[in-house]
């Protein structure tokens, strides 16, 4: 189902499959309720927040598309996601599958201030 990663100084979860958008908000939900690592408190994250993270990652190694919570404002059907070996974003169909990293909301301010730091 999924793995408990460290990135940084940050424990996240990844999707062992690819997903739609509206099945990596399940995904959320699910592990929230299975209480995945002992906690109950992981959330999609947003653009910004993803795009933290990923400056924290080994990001040569992987060349999956990540999707965010962040719908695209242009159009409800589409959200953004982030490739991890580059520093491109973009906005997809939420019917295209891409992979998941699940973050806890105890650690969203320390991410987005991590991302800050690398820019």
């Amino acid at each position: 189902m999924a793995k408990i990663l460290k990135i940084g100084d940050f424990n996240v979860l990844e999707s062992e499959n690819e997903l739609t958008w509206s099945e990596a908000v399940a995904f959320a939900e699910t592990v929230c309720a299975d209480g995945a690592g002992s906690f109950s408190d992981w959330v999609l994250p947003d653009l910004d927040t993803l795009k933290a993270l990923k400056s924290q990652w080994d990001t040569e190694k992987d060349d999956n598309w990540f999707w965010s919570s962040t719908t695209y404002v242009g159009n409800s059907r589409y959200a953004w996601a982030v490739r991890c070996d580059s520093s491109f974003s973009c906005y997809g169909g939420k019917f295209n599958q891409y992979r998941v990293l699940l973050v806890r909301t105890s650690q969203l301010e320390s991410m987005r201030q991590a991302g800050r730091k690398n820019d």
